[in-house]
């Protein structure tokens, strides 16, 4: 479940209202003065106590939107059941036999989760209102306590509060092309939005002002789609049927809005008695009304009259609802209702003026409920909201992606400047030039201030004039209220002056009588004048009303605008329209405001104006493009917007943020070639909260977050018609490309394509955001192209966002992998302080019974915090503190300056200087703070507890602090000072310190890409953790070659305790390796050597040193080296890595490295190598015999592994030396050498005597070699 309390306890503590001044400017402009306090209504106070309300959901899928997913209950939602509609208006049928079976399941499973939900609290709920098609759950009335707990009742999905939401409050129709609708010329057919209904969620309506008529101004007598007097709401009661007509059709409100808001003795009806409902339903739909008379912003009755004016879908009918109250704000839960009831009665249009603060949008009733309307088939608009111009100013449900938000722009009217010429006097003035929506006038013109009020603040006394023109200083008060002054008192017109100190704009404001504005030298100039001679006349001259296409586009200034402020994942807003000096119908009877404006029409401000702009639009739409859905046609809207608009300096270029993808122009909408669309389902999986990627919804723009070198989307486009597209970027970003792949296609009628979209950043690239557009233009020339927004932000590199190291050693290095970057020829890595992390383990008992508000609850009682000082150095480059573990159900950590330096926050003012606040739901919260300022500061934890279960339970909780400083020479990195782009950068951390056992150590490294960027990548966390062992051993090789000598440390901690440390120690080591020294004189047997040492109290570390020797291995093997050790009966072994060693080949001789034969001369000798080696067994052995000295014996082929020599002759006694070498193709081997002695042929002796002949040999050869004897082998 989702639940949000303390959240938002602590953003109204912190947060503080203020009225932008950008809601003056523009009232201004129509005849507001910025110091005459009237540029807003108060909200009242309401009678509908909504205090302990809240909204409760429920698992299963309301009507709207139930796809089907229960065994023998069909789907009800239309796009998932296209048969579960009215015929009539193509909207969701809830009378159908489907609907009515899933209801009726919906109501029993309600009554079983109440059931719980009571059993949980111990009491009974009084259920406010049910809830059933656009959202599934229930209202009613709870503690905050209770809230909590329900979230936990098994079928309840979120709980909510019902949190107040407000309102976000001619030539409109006209300047974003409704008349292109209205008579065919956009598509051929023409429409003005006959037979659709539209919504109105607002303050009610003016039932019988002319915008809502049964027959309008121009002739047209509307239908009642519902039949003939059947009307919706409070209309369906006879007595009050006569509220309503064919036009308006329907007039719903809640019983708890009208108890607050109907005064006394009136029916009990929705009427506005605000002017804001009157004024939006009239922009979305009202009538044409002919020959309008000005009603100033003040109320009065101006001197001009328009000819004409009407809503953009003037023959729309219209349903009101009534969900706000008054100037009492709004209700989500009440427009929830009104929701369920428009998609209950065939609704296809709503228009929602109302928002508030920001909030998740799949956890925020209101919209949710509108995604329900989508679903529903019902198209909804929505305002921006009037926060702006700050950035992320856009609240709920506007910031939801599924309803249309608007931002407030300018239209196109204007009024021509005037001059006002002058006679008399002493001297001739020349004519003065100003501003005013009037008529013209001669005749005396006279000074207020000799009248005894010079800046016409209040009215004048009757008779005090007989038809002159004025002249008023500008200030304190509204300047139209000026002109109503001096009329009162008999003036003929007015001249109004700027002063010093006051404003310098010069405003067409819709004066009472005629007047010009001017300006304060121009007003010094007449005010001389006026001071000498006499006979002095003016003239002021007509201004006339114009289409001002300068005028047109213009961002307002308190329009809210992006990113959306909760994630920043899709754009919002989504269009502008126009919404500044809107003129539209009004509430004649405002009981309830303190700045009445009691007229049947007035001007407003808002995004509230220029949202039903496009509710209008919607409407002829629908009527147009029935087949649409409405995200199709939502991106009909954005795909064909003018994009070429302005901020509110009227020079700047917008950007996406301020007018979403631009100002909206309805012919351009409905001959648009592309359209998207989006399911319901789509909406849900992209809830970031259950791992969805709001990126990837097949929205009409495009955003992206952290992008590095480029960002991509997929965007699926429909065609509306047959052509063949081209697609191209535009962005005026340096250094940034927008394209897309495939780059050109052609689809007909109906097909679809899905596009890999790219934003692409290159050197130059140096903005916050990277915004442009994809175009897709048409080969057909009767289709508008289209164009989406694509924004991303990118980053210079990444790195992985923890890593964890472990180690027994004091001395080492870890490679860590996954740190990229955009490339760079001088990358920039530093490393800072290795800090061992301090462990505090504290017992606090829980502050659940605190009725404090926050910061006084965090302060008050240090019973219920713990807090320790730190001081921060310019050295200290990262603080961090956390909660590692808790019995505790919700912690909340601090850390803020302390200013009287006792180490814990004592007031308000200490809480208000937070360099972190980490103040979730849960317990395990997390502070980081990157390059303090010097100074004392505090961390302060506090048991927040569970206030749903007060108690006086006490909370065990291990908090971890770092202090890292920059500054330490113990700890290094190698990396790569060039890398290409998204190359691993190949970080590898070394480090040299003594280490404690089973201790924590955190560092921080800090990656730029060049030496003017050293950080532009970030701080990378590091963790080390250094293992309980209390022996770590190391090798000093991973691999070397036979004859190398190999050396094993083996490190004993430091004995940091008070008693002795008995160290029990055995290494054993590979046969064949032979030791040659030992640090510590170990007893050796076979292959192990063992170590007794006793590490006194107190006394350092010291390491076992043992070289070893590999002289006597000639094979090549991987050598296992295996250190056991038993510290005071702890028994803990470590196998090491493994060691390569690389043998070498060995040469031998008829087995011999040195052989020595003896042979006659011409005798016959073999020589084998036979019984060489080679290290490896898949070497492939060469053997080289080469003979070294002696008379020349002839071989034929001094490569082979045997060889069978003839001895030569020789004239005496002689020596042949040979050697052999063998290899592997990678080492060869020492030669083997064989010595023959070759023996000269001696001349032949006398037969011997026959006595002798018994004892007497015939010559002969002694080949020891060959007789097999042997001899000590030599190595």
């Amino acid at each position: 479940m989702k639940l949000s309390y303390k959240k938002s306890l602590i953003a109204a503590a912190l947060s503080i209202t203020l009225t932008p001044a950008s809601q003056a400017s523009m009232l201004d402009s129509r005849g507001l003065d910025p110091d005459s306090g009237q540029r807003s209504n108060k909200l009242q106070p309401s009678k509908r106590n909504t205090d302990n309300l809240y909204m409760v959901m429920l698992d299963e899928q309301p009507l709207a939107t139930y796809r089907g997913d229960i065994a023998n209950l069909k789907a009800t939602s239309l796009l998932s059941n296209d048969a579960n509609k009215r015929k009539s208006t193509g909207t969701l049928d809830v009378q159908s036999a489907a609907s009515q079976n899933y209801l009726s399941y919906l109501a029993t499973q309600k009554r079983s989760t109440i059931n719980r939900a009571q059993k949980s609290l111990k009491r009974q709920l009084a259920i406010q209102n049910n809830y059933q098609i656009a959202l599934n759950g229930f209202s009613t009335e709870l503690t905050e306590e209770e809230a909590k707990l329900l979230g936990t009742v098994d079928g309840i999905k979120f709980v909510q509060k019902v949190e107040r939401r407000f309102l976000t409050t001619d030539s409109g129709p006209s300047y974003i092309q409704a008349p292109s609708a209205w008579d065919g010329t956009a598509t051929g057919i023409a429409s003005k939005g006959e037979g659709v209904i539209v919504g109105i969620l607002d303050t009610g309506i003016s039932a019988f002002n002319h915008s809502f008529a049964d027959i309008g101004g121009d002739g047209y007598d509307h239908t009642n789609p519902l039949g003939e007097g059947v009307y919706l709401g409070h209309c369906n009661d006879s007595e009050l049927a006569h509220y309503c007509n064919d036009k308006l059709i329907g007039i719903w409100a809640h019983d708890g809005v009208l108890a607050d808001y109907t005064p006394e003795g009136d029916d009990v009806i929705g009427i506005d008695h605000n002017g804001h409902g009157s004024h939006t339903a009239s922009t979305t739909a009202g009538n044409v009304v002919k020959n309008v008379p000005i009603y100033n912003v003040m109320g009065d009755k101006a001197e001009f009259t328009f000819g004409q004016i009407s809503g953009v879908a003037p023959h729309a009918n219209i349903v009101s609802y009534q969900v706000c109250a008054a100037d009492a704000g709004c209700w989500p839960d009440v427009s929830a209702l009104a929701v369920e009831h428009a998609i209950a009665n065939g609704v296809q249009v709503l228009n929602y003026s109302v928002g508030g603060g920001a909030s998740n949008p799949w956890y925020d009733t209101d919209a949710q409920a509108f995604l329900a309307a989508r679903e529903a088939g019902i198209h909804v608009a929505t305002s921006a909201g009037n926060s702006g111009p700050e950035a992320g100013t856009v609240g709920s449900p506007g910031n939801a992606p599924w309803l249309t938000t608007v931002a407030a722009y300018t239209h196109d009217r204007g009024f021509t400047d005037k001059e006002v010429s002058f006679s008399g006097g002493d001297f001739a003035l020349a004519s003065l030039s100003g501003k005013g929506a009037t008529n013209g006038i001669s005749a005396k013109v006279v000074h207020a201030e000799d009248f005894g009020d010079a800046d016409c603040l209040n009215p004048f006394t009757e008779n005090t004039f007989s038809g002159e023109i004025v002249v008023c200083q500008r200030g304190e008060i509204a300047r139209v209220s000026k002109g109503t002054n001096v009329l009162a008192g008999g003036a003929g017109g007015m001249i109004l002056v700027n002063v010093d100190g006051s404003s310098e704009t010069i405003d067409a404001d819709f004066h009472v009588l005629p007047a010009i504005h001017i300006d304060a030298l121009q007003g010094s100039e007449l005010t001389a004048w006026l001071a000498t001679g006499e006979d002095h006349m003016a003239t002021i001259g007509a201004s006339t009303m114009e289409n001002a296409p300068e005028n047109a586009d213009i961002a307002a200034v308190f329009t809210s605008r992006g990113p959306e402020p909760i994630m920043n994942r899709w754009l919002t807003p989504h269009v502008a329209a126009p919404g500044v000096a809107i003129y539209a119908a009004n509430s004649e009877y405002q009981p309830w405001r303190e700045q009445k404006t009691e007229s049947p029409y007035t001007f407003m401000d808002g995004t509230s104006m220029s949202s039903p702009h496009v509710a209008g639009a919607m409407a002829l739409m629908t009527a147009l493009k029935p087949e649409w859905t409405p995200a199709q046609l939502q991106s009909a809207l954005m795909l064909s917007a003018e994009f070429n608009t302005r901020k509110d300096d009227g020079v700047t270029p917008s950007d996406f943020f301020d007018s979403g993808a631009g100002s909206i122009r309805i012919n351009n909408a409905l001959n648009t070639g592309l359209i998207m669309d989006v399911t319901y389902q789509e909406y849900v999986d992209a809830n970031p909260d259950i791992g969805g990627k709001p990126e990837a919804m097949n929205m009409p723009s495009a955003v992206q977050q952290n992008c590095m070198i480029s960002c991509s989307w997929t965007r699926t486009f429909t065609a509306t018609s047959p052509s063949t597209w081209t697609v191209s970027g535009d962005t005026s970003v340096n250094g940034l490309t927008i394209s897309a792949s495939p780059s050109s296609f052609s689809l007909a009628a109906g097909e679809s394509i899905t596009l890999e979209v790219n934003a692409t950043i290159s050197n130059g690239f140096n903005s916050e955001y990277g915004m442009g557009r994809l175009l897709l233009t048409p080969s057909n020339g009767s289709l508008t192209p289209s164009a989406m927004p694509v924004i991303g932000t990118f980053v210079a590199g990444s790195f992985p966002e923890a890593t964890y190291l472990e180690t027994s050693k004091n001395k080492d290095s870890a490679a860590i992998e996954g740190v990229t970057t955009v490339g760079s020829s001088e990358l920039q890595v530093a490393v800072f302080e290795l800090a061992e992390v301090e462990r505090i383990d504290v017992a606090i008992p829980r502050d659940d019974s605190d009725d404090a508000s926050w910061p006084t609850n965090v302060w008050n009682d240090s019973r219920f915090f713990h807090s320790q000082l730190i001081n921060v150095t310019p050295n200290t480059k990262r603080i961090v503190a956390r909660i590692k573990q808790t019995t505790s159900p919700d912690l909340d950590l601090y850390i803020g300056r302390d200013a009287n330096y006792n180490g814990k926050p004592d007031d308000y003012f200490e809480m208000a200087e937070l360099l972190c606040m980490s103040a979730t739901e849960t317990a395990l919260e997390n502070c980081v703070v990157d390059n303090p300022q010097p100074g004392s500061y505090y961390v302060a934890v506090h048991n927040f507890g569970d206030t749903s279960a007060p108690s006086d339970t006490v909370d065990d909780i291990t908090i971890e602090l770092a202090v890292i400083d920059k500054d330490d020479s113990s700890i290094s990195v190698d990396f790569k000072t060039q890398v290409d782009a998204r190359e691993d950068i190949g970080l590898v951390l070394n480090w040299d310190k003594t280490l404690q056992p089973d201790t924590l150590y955190m560092t921080a490294v800090e990656i730029g890409t060049g030496v003017d960027t050293p950080a532009n990548i970030g701080l990378m966390p590091i963790e080390l953790y250094r293992n309980a062992t209390f022996v770590s051993s190391s090798l000093d090789k991973s691999e070397l070659n036979t004859g190398e000598s190999l050396t094993l440390s083996v490190e004993l901690v430091a004995n940091t305790s008070d008693i002795d440390m008995i160290f029990d120690i055995q290494a054993t080591l590979p046969e064949g390796v032979v030791i040659e020294s030992d640090s510590h004189e170990g007893s050796l047997d076979g292959q192990v050597i063992s170590w007794q040492i006793t590490q006194a109290p107190q006394s350092d570390a010291q390491t076992i040193t043992l070289s070893l020797s590999t002289n006597d291995m000639v094979m090549s093997e991987e050598l296992i080296f295996e250190v056991s050790h038993t510290v005071n009966d702890n028994q803990q072994s470590e196998i090491l890595e493994p060691v390569h060693l690389e043998g070498i080949p060995v040469a031998l001789i008829n087995e011999e490295s040195e052989l020595t034969l003896s042979a006659d001369e011409q005798t016959s000798v073999t020589l084998t190598a036979a019984s060489s080696t080679v290290p490896n067994s898949d070497d492939i052995a060469t053997y080289t015999w080469t003979q070294v000295s002696g008379p020349e014996i002839s071989i034929e082929d001094m490569s082979q592994a045997e060889l069978n020599l003839v001895l030569p002759d020789v004239t005496n006694d002689d020596v042949a030396v040979l050697e052999l070498t063998i290899s592997n193709g990678e080492k060869t081997s020492v030669a083997a050498i064989v010595t023959i002695s070759i023996v000269a042929e001696i001349a032949p002796t006398p037969e011997p005597t026959p006595e002798s002949s018994g004892g007497a040999l015939s010559i002969s050869v002694l080949l020891l070699g060959l007789l097999g004897l042997r001899r000590q082998r030599k190595r």
